[in-house]
């Protein structure tokens, strides 16, 4: 299987998981990462800004970018009220 950023790790993943490419979520720390699920038409691409910057994880095709995944807890918390 080619590495990232080709997409095809995520798509094997996902055809094993029995999982729609499109419902999936891709979170990654590293540009070839979200690239990778970016280029895999996942359903969300969450980056992971550990020093590489926001605006580099934008840039590979992250969907949105967050500094920390516990920003992700917390906002399914909130929704769930």
């Amino acid at each position: 299987i080619p590495g990232k950023p080709a997409p095809d790790t995520y798509q094997e993943a996902a055809r094993e998981l029995g999982v729609p490419e499109h419902t999936a979520v891709v979170v990654e720390d590293a540009t070839s990462g979200v690239a990778a699920g970016a280029a895999g038409d996942f359903g969300l691409v969450i980056g992971v800004d550990r020093g590489v910057g926001a605006d580099a994880l934008l840039a590979a095709g992250a969907d949105v970018v967050v500094a920390d995944l516990s920003e992700l807890t917390s906002a399914a918390g909130e929704e769930g009220r």
